[in-house]
């Protein structure tokens, strides 16, 4: 399996359940969600558009993805829907870069590293203001999806999360997005 084999395993829908601790107040938090995840072709307008955005040209991109959600947190009421595209550049074999942005919005919202690991893992590094978030995603069957992130807040881990993720169909992507 290679980046591209990884990113077009994602495509279809899941079911997503993310556990979280806070360790500093020590709080946890429960989150599940379904996702649609869809391979995007490099001349999809919304990729054309991170490309000018970004002055890339789209030739190095390894793929590009389109995640949608609807989820709610443990204890709430409010559903929280979006979605966002990610697009994968090559610089190197196993690693590169990656950019997210958010659905309707015109500008780059991240833009961090990814990592291509012997263990057909992929990590996924995004710095921010005085720290990182690095997260760790993984099949351990052809339906079944895991990840691990941790926040850091500069030498200090700040959050960690475990999620499983179980694909529900190879359906088309969420209509409402």
């Amino acid at each position: 399996m290679n980046i591209q084999d990884f990113l077009q395993q994602s495509v279809g829908k899941w079911f997503h359940h993310r556990t979280s601790l806070e360790l500093m107040p020590q709080a946890s938090e429960v989150a599940k969600a379904n996702l649609w995840i869809d391979l995007l072709p490099m001349n999809d307008p919304s990729i054309v558009a991170i490309c000018t955005q970004a002055n890339l040209d789209p030739v190095g991109a390894v793929g590009a993805l389109k995640i949608s959600w609807d989820g709610r947190l443990e204890r709430q009421d409010n559903s929280h829907v979006g979605a966002t595209h990610l697009l994968f550049v090559a610089k190197g074999e196993d690693q590169g870069y990656f950019l997210q942005t958010q659905m309707g919005q015109d500008t780059l919202l991240h833009q961090g590293h990814y990592y291509w690991g012997s263990d057909e893992s992929l990590t996924l590094t995004l710095e921010h203001q005085g720290g990182m978030t690095e997260e760790r995603l993984w099949y351990a069957s052809e339906n079944l999806r895991l990840r691990t992130s941790l926040r850091h807040q500069g030498q200090t881990v700040q959050v960690v999360a475990f999620c499983s993720e179980i694909r529900m169909g190879l359906a088309a992507a969420n209509p409402s997005n």
